[in-house]
């Protein structure tokens, strides 16, 4: 009978040290995890970091900028020669029908007033447009870093001035 004491004896031994191996790791484990997690969110920052400030999107950043500048740009092209169309329609219908517009007949002063509200109509959506260019640069522009692109030749303002009609 003393065996089978000892032996129940040793068994509760047995259960007791599994049950605290296995607690322990599981602890373990639960910690390891917990703290996997934590570090796994300094990782990811730290990858959003490199993605969002590293040299390779601070290029990709200024050649956005150098293409936008140049569209603004071409859009301060497309202003003018609107603004200069306006001049050369009055002149040419001056040179048609005399400088006195109350003596043109009705159909010349009303191809005249669509002539021209067509042209004031489409100066208006290129200044709109450009506007609009301006805005998404300039919002841009406040959130990058020129210092390091300011001596090259080719960088763009880092801020332009919307047009009003």
């Amino acid at each position: 009978m003393s065996y089978r004491k000892e032996f129940d004896e040793d068994m509760k031994s047995a259960k007791w040290y599994f049950w605290r191996i296995f607690w322990s790791v599981l602890g373990i484990g639960i910690v390891i995890s917990i703290i996997g997690y934590g570090l796994g969110w300094f990782g990811e920052a730290a990858q959003v970091a490199k993605d969002e400030l590293g040299p390779k999107r601070a290029a990709e950043k200024y050649t956005w900028f150098l293409q936008q500048a140049k569209y603004v740009k071409e859009a301060d092209a497309n202003i003018r020669i609107y603004r200069q169309k306006d001049t050369v329609i009055t002149k040419q219908y001056e040179r048609d029908y005399g400088t006195n517009h109350k003596t043109w007949d009705m159909l010349a002063s009303q191809n005249y007033q669509k002539d021209v509200r067509t042209n004031r109509d489409q100066l208006s959506a290129a200044i709109a447009a450009r506007n609009n260019l301006v805005a998404d640069y300039n919002a841009a522009s406040a959130n990058f870093l020129w210092a390091p692109f300011k001596s090259k030749s080719d960088c763009p303002d880092s801020a332009f001035v919307q047009l009003s009609n």
